[in-house]
């Protein structure tokens, strides 16, 4: 899509539709937790009905911290990546 965007929109067409994402951002990631919630929810409520072992509580904790955590909006850097060092950093030469 991004493709065709870039080839056949104009800068406006671009403009609108990347206000419209940004837009839906926030509800959309509200909507992504609470699915998580319920799917937490279900998964527990299936555990006791079974009779199966709590999950372990780390791993519950780190579902929680998940949903906790803000969204980037830009990704992570990869891990071997160049590092632009600050300007005291870099007066030592190249």
């Amino acid at each position: 899509m991004n493709n065709c965007m870039k080839v056949h929109a104009t800068p406006a067409e671009q403009d609108a539709a990347r206000e419209e994402w940004f837009a839906g951002r926030v509800e959309r990631q509200k909507e992504k937790e609470r699915k998580t919630r319920r799917k937490i929810e279900q998964e527990k409520f299936l555990r006791e009905w079974w009779g199966l072992p709590e999950k372990d509580r780390e791993e519950a904790r780190r579902e929680f911290a998940k949903l906790n955590r803000a969204e980037r909006v830009g990704g992570f850097a990869s891990a071997n990546r160049r590092r632009i060092e600050s300007e005291e950093g870099s007066q030592g030469g190249r």
